[in-house]
């Protein structure tokens, strides 16, 4: 079923905007408690997320960011509002546009704003710590991804969606045959 992939994309995207606006809001000097604050006056409206992000990329960079494509965007809205159910070519193309996306701004963020990466990784991990009783040490623990952080692999760095797919259905098959064991 392609409608809950879709769904996932969106939430992709809309959670890497959210994750931009605390970078760039670190990079104008904004300390956490007001930049908390303020997002929860936008954390259930997208539009503003997107507005919000679009202000804070040219605040920084002086010129606009990649706009969302507005076929990509009639496309998710059609999905996700008005009912339209996807077809596989379809979703995979949205999913394709997302990374590409996702990827192309992150890649400017992570050259020019590494300090304020780290220090939004770090308030978030106060934050889970806290939010789950601050009893315990703080440990932290990734794979590496197409889109992570962490990524010095250039194979992960380049992979197309589709490789990206591909990949993922290969190392399941493989946990799943070492865990049968």
């Amino acid at each position: 079923d392609a409608l809950p992939i879709l769904a996932c994309f969106t939430t992709s995207l809309e959670r890497f905007h959210e994750w931009c606006i605390c970078v760039l809001s670190k990079e104008c000097d904004i300390e956490f408690e007001h930049l908390d604050k303020t997002w929860k006056y936008v954390k259930n409206q997208s539009e503003r997320q997107l507005g919000a992000f679009y202000f804070l990329y040219l605040l920084k960079f002086k010129h606009a960011p990649t706009m969302l494509d507005d076929k990509k965007t009639s496309f998710r809205n059609s999905v996700i509002h008005k009912g339209y159910i996807p077809k596989y070519e379809e979703t995979f193309e949205y999913g394709e546009y997302v990374l590409e996306y996702i990827r192309t701004i992150q890649n400017k963020l992570v050259t020019i704003c590494s300090t304020s990466i780290l220090e939004v990784s770090m308030h978030r991990i106060e934050i889970l710590h806290k939010k789950y009783g601050g009893q315990s040490r703080i440990s932290t623990m990734s794979e590496t991804s197409i889109l992570g952080l962490n990524c010095n692999e250039e194979k992960h760095k380049k992979m197309t969606f589709s490789d990206a797919l591909e990949y993922i259905n290969e190392r399941n098959k493989m946990l799943l045959s070492s865990t049968s064991k």
